[in-house]
């Protein structure tokens, strides 16, 4: 189990103790502030006690009952402690974003620092698809629909890329994001629609006065039962080629002040 070192875990009590809630929005009632708070300082107890999943359990039901910015800042100190490096991006440009001019310089400064640090260990996928409003998902995760605008930030590593649209197989592809290089991902997505295969001409009758007809030893009966086979052995494949430091901990810190 991981620990906090114990200047950090000074400073995370102090802050479950000293938070400033402010005025609560309107609509929040006393029970769900009261609720909410208690929420926090149990996240507060468990992240100082090293268990950062129930950590991030309590914050985010907390943050359901009073959603406060400053609630995501120790959901993404969690995110990171846990080795996600994206997630904990995530919330901390969240609480940039909904914390606005409400967060003071300093907050805003250390919050800026840490995504900086993190990204620095980051990578990115250029995911290019074939078919246009195709769904991209990276790591089970819909990041968009193609044509994607930008790269697509991941952690180093393998990493898994779906690609789905509707009346086309889905193509899954698991590729090596190298750190500090954009890697570029190629999908090419393929009709799940069974081609239809040729219809043989009719059999005409002939009369009493012409040659019997032998459909068995007929060359066109035979290519047109070549062809259905052919069509019913042609399997459905996904054409995907992908073309041709690790992270130091970062100290635990909760800016609830």
């Amino acid at each position: 189990m991981m620990r906090v070192p114990s200047t950090i875990l000074a400073a995370l009590v102090g802050a479950a103790a000293a938070v400033a809630w402010g005025q609560p929005a309107p609509e929040v009632s006393r029970h769900a502030r009261d609720r909410a708070r208690l929420l926090f300082e149990r996240g507060v107890a468990a992240a100082s006690a090293g268990e950062f999943t129930a950590a991030i359990e309590s914050f985010r039901a907390s943050y359901d009952l009073n959603p406060r910015p400053v609630v995501l800042v120790n959901i993404g100190s969690c995110l990171r402690q846990l080795g996600d490096p994206r997630g904990a991006v995530e919330a901390f440009r969240r609480y940039l974003d909904e914390a606005g001019e409400g967060a003071s310089a300093e907050r805003r400064e250390q919050v800026e620092a840490q995504i900086r640090e993190i990204e620095r260990g980051l990578t990115f996928l250029h995911v290019q698809v074939d078919q246009q409003d195709a769904a991209v998902l990276v790591e089970g995760r819909q990041v968009g629909a193609s044509p994607l605008r930008e790269p697509v930030r991941v952690a180093p590593g393998m990493v898994e890329v779906r690609v789905r649209k509707p009346g086309f197989d889905e193509a899954v592809l698991v590729v090596n994001a190298v750190a500090g290089e954009t890697t570029p991902v190629r999908v090419a997505l393929v009709s799940a629609v069974l081609p239809v295969p040729p219809v043989p001409p009719p059999i005409v009758a002939v009369g009493a006065d012409e040659e019997g007809f032998d459909l068995w030893s007929s060359p066109w009966f035979w290519s047109g039962i070549g062809a259905m086979v052919l069509a019913a052995g042609v399997g459905l494949t996904v054409v995907l080629w992908p073309e041709d430091e690790a992270e130091r901990p970062a100290d635990w810190t909760v800016w609830g002040r």
